[in-house]
Order: C-alpha cells, then sequence, then structure tokens
C-alpha cells in the first residue's frame, strides 16, 4: 500500500476540481470506472482505518437512518486521493487532535453515496466485510421508503443498526 501510495504522490496528483469537477461529485459513469488498484487500495483504507456505521436520528416520531462510510486520519492527502477516488464525501477538520497536537482530518461518505462505493470495493473488504453488507441491505430499504415507510420496514431498519452496532463493537449478531 505504501509503495502506491508514493507512486501516486510522484506522479498521478491532480488538483481536487480537475479530478472531481465543479460539483465535487463523479457521474455514475466515472464511479463505475474505477480502477481495481483504487478500489483494492480504498477497501485497505477503509478497512485499517475507517469506520462502517449507520446513523440514527430521531424525527417526527420515529428514527431514520442513514449509512455512514468514515475515515480519520492524520494525513489529509490520503482523505483527498480517497475523496478524489469515490467522487463523494467531504473532507473536514476534526475538532480534536492526537496526544502530541497533530490535526486530525476526516472523511464522510453519507446516504445513497455509501451503497455506490460499497458496491464497487466490497469484494477487498477484509475486516469490514460484513458491515458493508449490512450497509448494503440499509441502502435497499432506504430505497423502499418512499413506496411504504411501514413498521416492519422500521423493524428491520433498526435490526440493521443494532446488528452494524454490535459488529462494530466486535460483539456476535442477534
Amino acid at each position: 500500500m505504501v509503495v502506491w501510495y508514493v507512486r501516486w504522490v510522484a506522479e498521478e496528483r491532480r488538483p481536487e476540481k480537475e479530478a472531481t469537477g465543479s460539483t465535487g461529485r463523479c457521474s455514475e459513469k466515472e464511479i463505475n470506472q474505477m480502477k481495481e488498484v483504487d478500489k483494492s487500495w480504498l477497501a485497505a483504507l477503509i478497512d485499517g482505518e475507517g469506520c462502517l456505521q449507520i446513523d440514527r436520528q430521531y424525527r417526527v416520531n420515529m428514527y431514520s437512518y442513514f449509512p455512514c462510510i468514515s475515515v480519520s486520519m492524520t494525513d489529509r492527502q490520503m482523505l483527498d486521493k480517497a475523496q478524489m477516488v469515490t467522487g463523494f464525501g467531504k473532507v473536514k477538520v476534526c475538532n480534536r487532535t492526537t496526544k502530541t497536537g497533530k490535526v486530525i482530518y476526516r472523511l464522510v461518505i453519507r446516504g445513497k453515496n455509501t451503497g455506490e462505493v460499497l458496491n464497487q470495493i466490497q469484494s477487498y473488504l477484509l475486516i469490514k466485510n460484513k458491515q458493508a453488507q449490512l450497509l448494503l441491505s440499509m441502502c435497499h430499504l432506504i430505497q423502499i421508503r418512499k413506496r411504504k415507510n411501514s413498521g416492519d420496514l422500521q423493524c428491520a431498519r433498526e435490526t440493521l443498526f443494532v446488528n452494524n452496532k454490535r459488529l462494530n463493537q466486535r460483539e456476535e449478531l442477534i
């Protein structure tokens, strides 16, 4: 992974606006053309430094759920590269620092963009493959949302939320 990153810095480094366009997003056609090396690199980054989670917010007498990919680290260039490769997300400065005073940056990809990215890299994920499957299931349930928001769907979303939380805490699924 380090050799690939060094090669990228030396040869392929481009400004963010050139790579992602003025909107900061890739079209679906561009997402489908993600290079295999980029898919494996992104999966390794997420496996090592990332978090696959389902965020839950209380709205109008019920919970809303949002799949989310986040990666936090002190190396902004790595996160900028991940944003360039996916075409999604924002790199922000966290309001905390490391013990040695280094600034921590965070890339966050939310909503349907999460599903598009995970569909591309799931086969390369080793450690977080189960979380990826749960997030992809959540993305599917969110698409159903507009048709009908029944109690069964809400129960299924809550089950996915709880199972993802347990996986992230290295516990057994229910």
